[in-house]
């Protein structure tokens, strides 16, 4: 019971510093995602996230769902920092999943502790 205890309030004290764009949540907007291929051979999911705040987000992140068939097969995540307000990032995030992607589905943007 104590392990459990302990173990929760580390869980609550990780995640006390984050962020979560809830629906409604303006923290940024993406733009003209699309699938890439690297000259490494490797594909991405590109695109330009606007910091939508009136404040520098520090570190800020949007999660990315991979869909294959609209079967989630994968996920990722792109990350920009020192993002100033009404500042552009170019989202640059690497396609790992355990099969080829047809779409992909922006989950979350996240203001992360830095």
């Amino acid at each position: 019971m104590k392990k459990t205890i302990i173990a929760a309030a580390a869980c609550l004290s990780l995640l006390s510093g984050v962020a979560i764009a809830a629906p409604g949540d303006n923290l940024a907007s993406v733009a003209d995602a699309h699938f890439s291929k690297g000259s490494n051979g490797i594909t991405y999911v590109d695109g330009i996230v606007t910091n939508t705040t009136d404040h520098t987000l520090s570190m800020q992140s949007v999660k990315i769902n991979l869909l294959k068939d609209g079967i989630v097969v994968g996920d990722t995540i792109g990350l920009g920092q020192n993002i100033e307000a009404g500042q552009r990032w170019k989202l640059h995030a690497p396609v790992n999943a355990s099969e080829t992607p047809d779409s992909f589905k922006v989950t979350e943007v996240l203001q992360l502790p830095h």
